[in-house]
């Protein structure tokens, strides 16, 4: 039977309904490895990102519409690695579910900085991992749900599925993923990141001497955004990683780029099998949608693109991209094979596969920041 619960998530205690049960389903639509799902706070209900490498945020809009209530600072640093302060301010409830949903009374929220791209989207905030102490938290991307409850054991996950997980002190979770021939990392499980597995600089590095990773290229460039913008250009790697596994799901040739935040597992897993969290317990729970090993090797373009205001330009530029000394950071993408482009709304870049190039190569016109055209040959490999 589903029942309502209250938390007081600072202080992480119960309204008097500790001892009952608690069992809600969240539907969610993925936008491009973004989960939307519907919550309400203080009354308004609105679109809010589920996300598990982020605290509670509402938007400075949803604020505003809440009465833009007293508010503090708060310091944080956002995915990006921008240190940065924001808004912080009271909110009395958020309600996830329908009639017998949850109750989480008594928050603080940050504030999204006012004109932020999340905000553009149409998104009212992110529920965060803040709020998800002593729940059992399951992603269910074939039924596309997200179950919160209070117990794990009705899912009947095997014991091989369950590996260790540790919270730090915003109750984000890390998991431990084995890259091959002894070399072992805790990954961020971060919902707010669309990757499969985005590794360390030095986890590559390991990799590299064990034998288990390979250097496929290298290069320089933005690495994605924050709500603090884009982040800073760095030098970067692109990587195959021969025997990936988490727990019992098994994967080859994964590629992916060094990042400079560290590393994490996002919700591309959530492709591959259902993922459980266990806060109570410290348990992370894969079960893999496949008992064979799952090949993840693909093509990437060896040019990296980024959404500005209706424009595409250059984001990261690699090692085997021919005439890459003509190109510069910020540079903007103006034709494909001779075909102009047009502008690209927000909603259209938040998608993904902005080029829609379905070859493995073409013929980029580029304009730089004097105004002069060139054209240069951009491939996938």
């Amino acid at each position: 039977m589903k029942r309502l619960l209250s938390l007081w998530v600072l202080g992480v205690w119960c309204l008097g309904v500790c001892a009952q049960s608690y069992y809600v389903e969240l539907p969610y639509e993925d936008v491009n490895g973004k989960l939307i799902v519907q919550a309400e706070v203080d009354g308004y209900t609105g679109r809010f990102v589920f996300d598990t490498g982020a605290p509670f945020y509402i938007s400075h809009a949803l604020w505003q519409k809440l009465g833009g209530g007293e508010t503090g600072n708060q310091g944080v640093i956002d995915a990006a690695g921008h240190q940065m302060t924001v808004q912080k301010t009271a909110v009395g409830r958020l309600h996830l579910g329908g009639a017998d949903g949850l109750n989480f009374e008594g928050m603080k929220a940050n504030i999204i900085p006012t004109g932020n791209m999340i905000e553009a989207l149409g998104i009212d905030g992110i529920v965060g991992c803040d709020m998800l102490q002593r729940s059992v938290v399951r992603f269910d991307s074939k039924r596309r749900v997200i179950v919160i409850t209070d117990d794990v054991t009705p899912f009947h996950i095997s014991p091989r599925n369950r590996m260790k997980m540790e919270a730090n002190g915003q109750n984000c979770p890390f998991v431990t993923v084995n890259v091959g021939r002894g070399v072992i990392e805790e990954p961020l499980f971060d919902t707010g990141s669309a990757a499969f597995y985005a590794i360390g600089a030095e986890t590559a590095a390991a990799g590299v001497r064990a034998g288990s990773v390979e250097v496929v290229d290298s290069g320089y460039g933005r690495s994605g955004f924050g709500l603090g913008g884009e982040a800073a250009a760095t030098s970067r790697q692109r990587v195959r990683i021969a025997d990936l596994r988490l727990g019992s799901g098994k994967f080859r040739n994964v590629t992916t780029s060094t990042s400079p935040g560290g590393t994490l597992m996002g919700s591309g897993v959530l492709k591959h099998g259902i993922v459980t969290l266990d806060y109570a317990h410290g348990a992370f729970y894969f079960e893999p949608f496949e008992a064979e090993p799952v090949d993840l090797d693909e093509k990437q373009w060896n040019l990296d693109i980024t959404y500005d205001k209706g424009d595409i330009r250059v984001a990261g530029v690699w090692n085997s991209l021919r005439g890459k000394d003509k190109v510069t950071l910020g540079d903007r993408l103006v034709a494909v094979d001779g075909v102009a482009l047009e502008k690209v709304s927000l909603e259209e870049a938040m998608k993904g596969n902005l080029l829609k190039i379905k070859k493995d190569a073409a013929e980029a016109t580029l304009e730089g920041a004097d105004g002069q055209r060139y054209t240069i040959t951009i491939e996938r490999k």
